[in-house]
């Protein structure tokens, strides 16, 4: 008797371990389109950071923008070298 009661037993964590991995799948299902999803919002935002945030904080790229007609460098009132946008910038 205590042998029918262990293959029952058996059997039922034999289930419980299917239904686990079943339920981890969908959890690795979902997972992944998620974590792709992450992965475009950070290229996303490292594009915009090279093509907006880096030309407008360096020098060299400022000369560039000026060289090709986008931008201006001035004096202000105190007498400092300022550069400003004169046009926008397009892609």
């Amino acid at each position: 008797m205590s042998l029918k009661m262990d293959s029952a037993a058996e059997g039922q964590d034999r289930r419980e371990s299917e239904f686990r991995l079943q339920s981890d799948r969908k959890e690795m299902e979902m997972r992944g389109p998620f974590l792709v999803g992450i992965l475009c919002g950070v290229i996303l935002a490292a594009v915009v950071t090279f093509t907006l945030a880096i030309p407008a904080t360096n020098n060299q790229w400022r000369a560039e923008i000026v060289n090709r007609g986008g931008a201006a460098w001035y004096f202000d009132n105190k007498g400092s070298l300022r550069w400003t946008w004169i046009a926008e910038p397009t892609n």
